[in-house]
């Protein structure tokens, strides 16, 4: 699992045109960890702070089984190999990946 951040002030554009628009929470991946690193130092991001999965409304059920798998917070999930997580609980790929999009939702307000 991968760190998620919060971005603190507008990033970009990328070189396909892309603004990471500040209030955002992503895992950053197209950056380098020095440049994460930099980002960091001039507090343009930050590491998300996530809440545990059990905590989100109507997430009691899935939190407990996902906790299974080493997952419990919204970070674990938004981080984690949706694949891998399919895998080991015998479940699809689409369904991980609609509880993702979700989860999403609540960290970037939307």
């Amino acid at each position: 699992m991968g760190t998620l951040y919060r971005i603190l002030q507008d990033l970009g554009p990328f070189p396909d045109g892309t603004v990471l628009k500040a209030g955002r929470t992503t895992e950053l991946k197209r950056l380098s960890r020095n440049s994460i690193d930099i980002l960091l130092n001039k507090e343009v991001i930050a590491i998300a702070q996530t809440p545990p999965l059990a905590v989100l409304p109507g997430w009691e059920a899935k939190a407990e089984r996902l906790k299974e798998v080493g997952i419990e917070s919204v970070s674990d999930l938004i981080t984690a190999d949706p694949e891998e997580v399919a895998e080991e609980l015998g479940v699809t790929i689409g369904g991980i990946e609609k509880a993702v999009d979700e989860v999403k939702g609540y960290v970037n307000g939307g």
